[in-house]
């Protein structure tokens, strides 16, 4: 018989595993309708056949019924009586909300204390639980289901219920209640537990205080490295090369236990995509690739939101109805395809649609309507870019009907707000009738980041390698005028000209002799910025701004770097984009 507390702590792992089993049916049950191949058929039985035993043992009757059910159906399916169809498939999914739904009720223990005098005690409780049954979701706990059907006498009883207010008046229907009254028992104790027993699993504060031990070794390793060229001392520079070498090692160990792989958020996708285009009467196939690489946890649900707004916009805006499809000649099935991949010591992630792409003719009449443009000849000199671009202000939409779902442009600006503040950048592409693709570049983590150092004005100052393409050496003479702002045309691209000097208030705007620069990429578009000294590509160590200069939109954080003075770290989107 289970006492309170151990069927609390049980509570705790069942609803840890069950919930795991849950996201691995989100993922397989929307494959059954691409394909009915056993494999999946057998692995969704098994899924809730083990649900079953486990939810018997704790004496949830409801979720061993609904588990039974399904169990049921595949059972015929495997035997050849049934084939797999959309009802059928439906019925699974609604199965997984119901599972989900219990699993997220808030629940309240109730004490049910029969009079001393009652004959049969447990005999009669059998018939007031039955009772409690018609009114509401109710699961014995101590005794068990079991005990009390082996007939045992007992007067007290401690069931779980999901409304108390529906049985509270029992007693006036049966004599033999002597009280009936919940057990306190706060809803946030609990999550506090739920999450206390994450975190122990996890280790998630110990693992941020490792990494922040780590990030304090990668500072004075850049500074030891640094003492060992000016000394010119062969034995010391050996010794911080090992030195080195263990810290590297200690950097890559804490960031592997740390790293989690996006297939934590993609495996929700699947689900979403089959039944937002369901409800948008749209047939879509999501087809994801690279689930397996890896990303900081602290960043890892910071883009899943972004992701669902791309994937949302794609299925209502993009991805067209069957007839209109058929129409173009196109598959009556839109694609959706999600691909994470490494590139440049960032992961890029990029969703595409094959739906019409974006109207830019719209787009220019929509930029002349919000006064971003004061007439259509102005609005026709814009380019491609510049058009996309748009598509990120808050509340810039092409679509005339807005649904309850979005228009492309809805939510953009939050995509872009996200990303950049995890010091990342977007990049969006598009085609009219071939579908649009949306890049997410992302940082692998917060904590240390690939940075490149220059210097203006005798000042450091670290550009995250997300935004830099490459750097270049100009002349007076690449430069050209445009309404008064400079401009480079480099490889028939023509691209204009920052002086970070200039931005920064540190000096006027003047381009002479050799005049390093930097190539930086914002949302798809290139700028240049010149600086006085080009440096190297370091990783950095990234650091809250002093409460002093914490408002100014320039910088985003501050690092120390390898001579031990500081230096800012530049939100490159808001000084140039």
């Amino acid at each position: 018989m289970f006492q309170n507390e151990q069927f609390e702590k049980y509570k705790k792992l069942f609803i840890s595993e069950v919930n795991s089993y849950i996201e691995k049916l989100n993922v397989i049950v929307p494959e059954l309708e691409k394909k009915h191949d056993s494999k999946t058929i057998e692995e969704i039985f098994r899924i809730f056949h083990t649900i079953k035993g486990m939810a018997a043992t704790m004496g949830y009757e409801e979720l061993v019924q609904v588990s039974h059910n399904v169990e049921n159906t595949l059972q015929d399916v495997k035997d050849g009586k049934v084939k797999i169809t959309d009802e059928i498939i439906d019925n699974i999914i609604r199965a997984v909300d119901k599972i989900e739904s219990f699993l997220g009720k808030k629940k309240q223990n109730v004490k049910i204390v029969l009079k001393k005098d009652t004959m049969l005690p447990t005999a009669r409780f059998f018939m007031i639980l039955n009772r409690m049954k018609m009114l509401t979701d109710v699961s014995p706990i101590t005794p068990s289901l079991k005990e009390i059907k082996e007939g045992k006498d007992y007067f007290e009883f401690i069931i779980s219920v999901s409304d108390f207010s529906k049985i509270s008046k029992l007693s006036s229907e049966f004599s033999e209640i002597e009280s009936i009254q919940t057990i306190e028992e706060e809803k946030v104790e609990e999550e506090k537990e739920i999450k206390k027993l994450k975190e122990l699993r996890i280790g998630i504060e110990d693992l941020d205080s490792l990494q922040n031990i780590v990030a304090e070794l990668v500072i004075s390793k850049e500074r030891l490295i640094n003492i060992a060229k000016e000394l010119k001392n062969e034995q010391l520079s050996q010794v911080v090369e090992t030195h080195n070498r263990f810290i590297s090692s200690l950097q890559d160990v804490v960031m592997k236990i740390r790293m989690v792989p996006l297939s934590h958020i993609f495996d929700r996708f699947p689900r979403y995509v089959r039944d937002l285009s369901r409800e948008m009467g749209k047939t879509v196939d999501l087809e994801i690739t690279g689930s397996d690489i890896e990303l900081d946890r602290s960043l890892i649900e910071s883009i899943s939101d972004p992701i669902i707004h791309i994937i949302r916009n794609s299925i209502d805006h993009g991805i067209e109805p069957v007839q209109e499809r058929r129409e173009k000649g196109k598959p009556e099935t839109g694609k959706i395809k999600i691909i994470a991949e490494r590139e440049k010591g960032v992961i890029k992630i990029s969703v595409s649609d094959d739906g019409r792409g974006i109207d830019f003719g719209k787009v220019r009449k929509k930029a002349v309507e919000l006064g971003y443009c004061s007439n259509e000849d102005e609005a026709n000199k814009l380019s491609e870019k510049d058009l996309l671009s748009l598509l990120f202000l808050s509340g810039f939409s092409t679509k005339e009907n807005l649904s309850t779902v979005s228009g492309r442009g809805v939510g953009l600006d939050v995509v872009r707000d996200v990303i950049r503040k995890i010091g990342g950048n977007v990049e969006i592409h598009s085609k009219k009738d071939e579908g649009t693709i949306v890049n997410l570049f992302v940082p692998l983590t917060m904590a240390i980041i690939k940075a490149y150092i220059v210097k203006v004005k005798g000042h450091n100052f670290a550009i995250p390698m997300t935004f830099l393409l490459e750097t270049i050496n100009l002349s007076p003479s690449n430069f050209s005028y445009i309404l008064g702002k400079p401009v480079i045309l480099l490889r028939e691209e023509i691209i204009p000209v920052y002086s970070l000097s200039y931005i920064l208030k540190l000096d006027s705007e003047k381009y002479e002799g050799i005049i390093p620069s930097l190539i930086i990429n914002i949302e798809g578009k290139k700028y240049i910025v010149t600086v006085d000294e080009l440096g190297e590509s370091l990783e950095i160590v990234v650091k809250h701004l002093p409460h002093t200069i914490r408002n100014m939109r320039e910088f985003s954080g501050t690092t120390i770097i390898g001579d031990g003075n500081p230096c800012l770290i530049l939100d490159i989107p808001n000084i140039i984009g």
